[in-house]
C-alpha cells in the first residue's frame, strides 16, 4: 500500500522524523500507492448527522468513520492492509519504536471530515488505549483533499507551547494531496488547525483525511503520564486586537466566538466533573458495601455489628484491629485463632482486648497461636474487641501487595453459657 518513493526514501524520512521540532515527526509526501489513494478518494464517506455528533452531544463540524469495513470493499481491503505487520514495519523503521501495535476498531481514527468554518484548538490526545492498557504512540495522518489551498485554513499546526501565547511557536504543513503527517504524540506533542475558511464558490468543499493511530503495550518511563482524555488549549485573542484597536464587526463575531467557545468547554469539563462526582460516590457505595460484607471468621451465637477497621478481606490483620458485636446468647469466654507469617523472625506480641479485659501473648517464633480472654457478656449487650499486634511483615517495594499486615487471623470462637 505504501508508495515505492516513500519506502525509498525510509532512511532520510528517519533522520528527518528523529531531528524534527517542536516535537519528532516527518511529512511524507506521495504516501500511497496510486490505486490505494484512489479508492480513498472515491469512495470517502459521506458526511453524515451520526457520525459528526461532537463531546457536547449535539452535532458538530467534523465527522467520523472509524469502521473502515462499513465504507465499503475498497475500504476494507486498506483496512487489513493498516492492520498488516509489513505496515506498521514502515512505521517502526522511521520512529525507531518497535512492536507498534495497531487497534482493529481504530477508536478515535478512521476518516476525518471538517466543514467550513471548522477548526482544531491546540491538544495533547489520549494517552493510554484503556481497552488494552496500551500507550498510544503514533498518529499518521494522511490527506485526501484533490483541490484545496493554504489560504484556505486547515493546515496542520504543531505548537512548542500553546499555554504560552507569547512565546510559542508553530510550525505549519499543508494538505497536499496524499500528504502524510507522522508525529508521536506525548505529553507535549501540541498540534491543531485553524479555522476553516472557504471561498463562496468552494463551501461545498471539506478537509478530508485518514487518521491512523499506533500504541505499544511499554514506553519509555520519562514519557509516562497517568491515563488521560484529549487536552485542549483554547486559542489566545487575535495578535491584532491591541490597545487603541478599533473593533471591526469581523472582530466583534471572533471575540464573541471565542467566549462562546470557551463556555462550550467549560460546559463540557463542568460536566465531566460532575460524572466523575457520581462515579466516585458509586464507587464510595461500593466500597463501604464491600466493607460491610467482609465479615471477621466469628464461631458462636455473636453478630458482627459494623465493617471492622485494621481486617483486610483473606484474613490478615493490621497492628490495629478493632470491631464491634453484639451477644446473641450469653458469652462467658472468647478464643483467638491465628497464624504468624514466617516474615516475622522475632518474637510477637499479641494483644487481645474486650471492654476492660485485656490478655498478651508473646509469640517466640512464626506458627499457629492462640489467645484465651474471660467475657462476660448477657444477650443482646454489645462490645468491642481490639488486636493489637507489636510488629508487622516487611513490606518489599517490588510487591504488589503494599499492605500493612501482622497476622493471618483463622477464627474468633465465643463460648456461651
Amino acid at each position: 500500500m505504501i508508495s515505492a518513493s516513500a519506502r525509498a526514501q525510509i532512511g532520510r524520512h528517519r533522520d528527518s522524523f528523529a531531528n524534527a521540532w517542536p516535537f519528532k515527526h516527518v511529512v511524507i509526501d506521495d504516501f500511497f500507492e496510486p490505486e490505494v489513494l484512489k479508492a480513498l478518494v472515491e469512495d470517502f464517506p459521506p458526511f453524515t448527522a451520526e457520525k459528526a455528533m461532537n463531546e457536547l452531544g449535539s452535532v458538530g463540524g467534523k465527522a467520523v468513520w472509524e469502521d473502515l469495513r462499513a465504507v465499503g470493499p475498497r475500504y476494507a481491503r486498506i483496512q487489513e492492509g493498516i492492520a498488516s505487520p509489513a505496515f506498521r514495519e514502515f512505521f517502526s523503521t522511521v520512529t525507531g519504536i518497535s512492536d507498534l501495535l495497531h487497534d482493529d476498531e481504530m477508536y478515535g481514527g478512521g476518516t476525518h471530515e471538517n466543514v467550513d468554518g471548522q477548526e482544531l484548538d491546540p491538544h495533547v490526545d489520549f494517552n493510554y488505549d484503556e481497552r488494552h492498557g496500551w500507550h498510544r504512540r503514533l498518529n499518521a495522518l494522511v490527506f485526501l483533499n484533490p483541490e484545496w489551498q493554504d489560504a484556505w485554513g486547515g493546515n496542520v499546526e504543531f505548537h512548542s507551547n500553546p499555554r504560552d501565547p507569547e512565546r510559542n511557536e508553530i510550525v505549519t504543513y499543508g494538505l497536499r494531496l496524499n500528504r502524510c503527517v507522522l508525529f508521536e504524540t506525548n505529553e507535549h506533542s501540541w498540534h491543531g488547525f485553524p479555522r476553516i475558511q472557504l471561498p463562496p464558490d468552494k463551501k461545498h468543499l471539506t478537509r478530508r483525511s485518514l487518521s491512523i493511530y499506533f500504541y505499544t503495550r511499554e514506553r519509555p518511563a520519562d514519557e509516562i503520564a497517568p491515563s488521560h482524555a484529549t487536552f485542549y488549549v483554547q486559542r489566545p485573542l487575535p495578535r491584532h486586537i491591541q490597545p487603541g484597536h478599533v473593533l471591526s464587526a469581523e472582530d466583534v463575531q471572533e471575540l464573541q466566538w471565542l467566549v462562546r467557545k470557551r463556555d462550550m468547554f467549560l460546559e463540557l469539563h463542568q460536566r465531566k466533573e460532575l460524572e466523575r462526582s457520581a462515579a466516585f460516590q458509586r464507587l464510595q457505595e461500593y466500597h463501604g458495601t464491600v466493607l460491610q460484607s467482609v465479615r471477621m471468621p466469628l464461631q458462636g451465637y455473636v453478630v458482627q455489628r459494623a465493617a471492622a477497621s485494621g481486617f483486610h478481606h483473606d484474613g490478615w490483620v493490621t497492628s490495629l484491629c478493632r470491631v464491634s458485636l453484639r451477644a446473641e446468647r450469653a458469652v462467658q469466654r472468647v478464643r483467638l485463632e491465628g497464624f504468624v507469617p514466617e516474615d516475622l523472625t522475632d518474637p510477637t506480641r499479641i494483644t487481645l482486648t474486650a471492654g476492660d479485659v485485656e490478655v498478651t501473648v508473646e509469640h517466640e517464633a512464626p506458627g499457629r497461636f492462640e489467645i484465651e480472654l474471660p467475657l462476660t457478656l448477657d444477650a443482646g449487650a454489645s462490645t468491642t474487641l481490639t488486636l493489637r499486634s507489636s510488629q508487622t511483615v516487611p513490606v518489599d517495594a517490588d510487591s504488589p501487595d503494599q499492605r500493612e499486615r501482622s497476622f493471618l487471623l483463622r477464627s474468633i470462637v465465643f463460648e456461651h453459657a
